[in-house]
């Protein structure tokens, strides 16, 4: 009796879009929970897509929502044409910064994934296309909504 093989996928298979890896990961973490929490985001085993990743913490001041990136991966910068990391998204100069802001919104009050396309021209006047998840995760396993994990993947457009 021969045992079968399963041969390695081609690579077109291996490479997917960044959404699904996303939203596959997120799936596998929350188990039985709504979403996992931040910590359980281990960075190591995104390394295929970290780069084009990025973590963006909610704020509540004064009952309004402020957002700011607490990572925001290499391959990004250059989309926006700088490190964003520690940056509020209010001071992202750029008309897509209250896009950003919106689709934050959507994900806090539905508490579930969001996919979004689309473009928008960046600080140095090149047409970014794009395609992101937004993710939400707890913050200390309190079940609130607390960051919002994103992958990115962009072509630029001069």
């Amino acid at each position: 009796m021969s045992q079968s093989t399963t041969a390695e996928p081609p690579m077109a298979e291996k490479i997917r879009r960044i959404t699904d890896v996303l939203l596959n990961y997120w799936e596998e973490k929350r188990q039985n929970h709504p979403f996992p929490d931040v910590s359980d985001i281990i960075p190591e085993q995104l390394s295929d897509v970290w780069s084009n990743c990025f973590i963006v913490q909610l704020h509540h001041i004064k009952n309004k929502e402020n957002y700011s990136f607490t990572y925001f991966g290499d391959a990004l910068q250059r989309a926006y044409t700088r490190d964003l990391t520690n940056t509020p998204v209010k001071y992202v100069v750029s008309p897509h910064a209250d896009h950003l802001a919106s689709q934050y919104e959507k994900v806090l009050n539905t508490g579930q994934p969001l996919e979004d396309d689309g473009s928008y021209e960046n600080r140095d006047h090149i047409m970014v296309l794009y395609r992101q998840i937004l993710l939400p995760l707890s913050y200390c396993k309190t079940g609130q909504i607390g960051f919002i994990l994103g992958g990115m993947r962009y072509k630029l457009k001069p």
